[in-house]
């Protein structure tokens, strides 16, 4: 049934077309009135008004379920933006600056093997001390996206994975930078940490040793392996 009681040409889940008419100042049927008799226009205006109902029904619930996920959204995000234990950078990251936590995290939790290689390094090229005679860098997403784009630092949350292995090319230590907002302001804000093969933590933290070489780089955020812009 075509009707031009009231809409604006939508169309309702039921199938009626609505159009606004207007006659004599009043919004009518087109078809009550036209109609030949009294009972067929009521049967119109009848049908007419539940199409009305049905469609204003329809925009009631629509906009609950869109109140309801733009409340959803939020609470989220507040719920992330307040989490004091741990970052969440722009692809996810929520590293805690925990030793074994932080192992665990990027081991088993969001496994740094999958991540890309430092730009311009294979496997297994060629290091020098502290670290091993051979080296594998891996860099989290959100920190290879800044090297790319040439920032010149590293994202707050990002974090570089230096797998260290003896000239026989066997895995001995691993040795990683975090970076964290506030962390340590004086340092780049770099977590660090070394831990043996087999998962023992040799040191972390605000490591003095670490911080002490890498501030010869601090124009390159502390970051010997490669330029970062």
């Amino acid at each position: 049934m075509f009707c031009l009681f009231a809409g604006n040409m939508k169309m309702l889940n039921d199938g009626v077309s609505l159009l606004n008419l207007n006659l004599r100042g009043r919004r009518i049927c087109y078809l009550c009135a036209v109609s030949p008799d009294s009972l067929g226009r009521l049967f119109c205006i009848s049908v007419c008004r539940r199409a009305l109902a049905l469609a204003n029904a329809n925009r009631v619930v629509e906009e609950i379920f869109m109140r309801k996920k733009l409340l959803v959204s939020s609470l989220l995000a507040g719920v992330l933006g307040v989490a004091g234990i741990a970052h969440v950078s722009a692809d996810g990251h929520m590293a805690p600056t925990e030793g074994k936590a932080f192992i665990q995290y990027i081991t088993e939790k969001n496994d740094y093997t999958k991540w890309p290689l430092f730009p311009g390094k294979g496997k297994l090229y060629k290091g020098a001390h502290p670290h091993g005679a051979l080296l594998t860098t891996y860099v989290s997403p959100d920190a290879m996206k800044a090297m790319r784009d040439k920032k010149g630092v590293i994202p707050s949350g990002g974090i570089i994975v230096k797998e260290n292995y003896t000239p026989d090319a066997k895995l001995d230590a691993v040795t990683v930078m975090y970076k964290k907002a506030g962390y340590n302001p004086d340092a780049g804000d770099w977590y660090w940490i070394k831990y043996a093969a087999n998962g023992a933590i040799d040191k972390e933290g605000k490591v003095p040793g670490c911080i002490n070489c890498h501030r010869a780089v601090q124009g390159n955020d502390w970051i010997f392996t490669g330029p970062v812009k």
